[in-house]
């Protein structure tokens, strides 16, 4: 094939739009790519099969993790809200599945969404909404977006690509149990069973992810906290400078 996707970067010629319509930029950015992490002393990344898949081209490939300001706030007596409130943040594109999300909380009694974010798939998902269940905050401010966390009870993300995405971190870090796809490096921020579960990407397996949480909110919510202080700012930084001295 013309476009060989070797690492997690490259794949993005795969999931980006506008590498699709421009294959010569798509074909140029691969290149580029290949030869700086030839070239560069140090390379940090944030997931298992990037570090596998970068030492192809580097030996000094170091993971760590994303990293958070953890609230000052204590959340681990999070209680979850009637009717429980979901949330969805994150870009309104065709990849993050929101239409499936939104067909869930459609079908079910005593559920709301939340969709914070703004994009190309708006109005389509506008248009499926039948329901004052589900409300559209648009593109928020990060101390807006705080506030939503804190006032909903389940974060959900439904995305066929994503790498280890900060929305999720900021989620637990404020109590919140996530419903997720399995895709990326997301199965290395949560615990499926214990603060998360998976979904599929369809509307019933968000429904029975949900339902499993419900179940056990509060233990689920407790994981969650405890599991967003492995990605304190604090720690990760440490590990960072310490690297970035013995190369110095």
């Amino acid at each position: 094939t013309l476009f060989p996707y070797t690492t997690r970067f490259f794949n993005m010629v795969e999931g980006f739009r506008f590498f699709k319509k421009n294959k010569i930029v798509g074909f140029c950015f691969e290149n580029f790519i290949r030869w700086m992490l030839k070239a560069t002393n140090l390379v940090f990344v944030l997931d298992d099969d990037s570090l596998n898949q970068y030492k192809k081209y580097n030996k000094n490939v170091i993971k760590v993790n994303n990293s958070v300001i953890l609230p000052e706030e204590n959340y681990l007596n999070k209680k979850k809200h009637t009717p429980l409130r979901l949330l969805f943040v994150g870009r309104l594109s065709r990849i993050k599945g929101v239409d499936e999300i939104i067909k869930a909380v459609e079908s079910e009694e005593n559920i709301e969404l939340t969709i914070v974010g703004d994009g190309e798939e708006r109005d389509y998902l506008e248009s499926l909404v039948k329901t004052s269940k589900i409300s559209f905050r648009g593109a928020l401010k990060p101390e807006q977006v705080k506030n939503e966390m804190i006032d909903s009870d389940i974060l959900v993300m439904n995305s066929i690509l994503e790498g280890k995405p900060m929305t999720i971190i900021e989620a637990m870090s404020y109590g919140m149990p996530i419903i997720t796809t399995n895709v990326g490096g997301i199965s290395e921020l949560v615990r499926f069973g214990e603060n998360a579960e998976k979904t599929d990407g369809t509307s019933q397996s968000i429904i029975t992810a949900m339902k499993k949480i419900q179940l056990n909110y509060e233990g689920y919510s407790q994981k969650s906290v405890r599991i967003s202080s492995e990605f304190d700012y604090k720690k990760v930084n440490l590990i960072i400078f310490d690297r970035i001295k013995k190369l110095c």
